[in-house]
């Protein structure tokens, strides 16, 4: 009786691409011919790096962030692409974080969460209203409306990363020259020196708060961001 055999592995395929492959199946007494269609989700973190990210420090977290869902790149996707010179915006920041955090479900009534957020199809919402809808129930966003085009800059970044770790006690001044001083920058300033307390950024007397993040900078932050040690207690 010949060797039965039920899987096979197929190599060169791009990602996010839906291929057709006609099956023979032969069950002893005469065959028939079957279609199987399947869906590419996403390479190996470790064979396909996106093919325009060149620096080397941000190769890890690019692969990182596609290995975990939490991106598919830029373009269509067999140009396999990520965009790191892009500037994130707010829907982008979204749902990097929410995607990071396991895509909970936002609260009951979320498709009108925001003033500039109404859902009317929650089958297919836009990729970023769940994120923004959980941002808002958890306060890690205080803004109102979410402005989801808006580009985020690094201390909204810090303020966003610190809020989400659960807004941990740090120091009111960590010799950051450039640090805003009004009280709407609190988090801010919090976060910036939560992240250089916790070797998140190599930031050291400036951290150029005003900047807007670049998308492989976000890449980096997140990857440093959920792979930190959590002290024990």
């Amino acid at each position: 009786m010949p060797a039965v055999q039920t899987s096979c592995s197929i190599t060169g395929l791009s990602r996010l691409t839906r291929y057709s492959f006609a099956v023979m199946v032969d069950n002893g007494v005469g065959t028939a011919e079957a279609m199987v269609t399947a869906l590419v989700a996403r390479a190996p973190d470790a064979v396909v790096p996106f093919v325009d990210v060149v620096a080397a420090w941000a190769v890890a977290p690019t692969r990182w962030l596609l290995a975990n869902g939490i991106t598919t790149g830029v373009g269509a996707p067999e140009l396999n692409q990520f965009g790191p010179s892009g500037q994130v915006n707010r829907a982008q920041m979204a749902a990097f974080l929410w995607r990071m955090s396991g895509s909970p479900e936002p609260p009951p009534n979320w498709t009108r969460c925001l003033s500039d957020i109404v859902v009317t199809d929650v089958i297919k919402p836009p990729y970023f209203a769940k994120g923004a809808c959980w941002l808002k129930a958890l306060a890690i966003t205080t803004n109102d409306p979410y402005n989801p085009s808006g580009t985020v800059t690094r201390g909204q970044m810090a303020a966003f990363l610190w809020r989400l770790a659960g807004r941990p006690a740090t120091r009111p001044s960590c010799g950051l020259s450039d640090a805003p001083t009004s009280a709407a920058s609190a988090d801010s300033r919090s976060g910036a020196c939560w992240l250089k307390d916790n070797a998140l950024t190599s930031a050291t007397t400036r951290f150029n708060f005003g900047d807007p993040v670049t998308r492989a900078q976000m890449a980096k932050f997140l990857y440093d961001f959920a792979n930190r040690p959590v002290a024990a207690g």
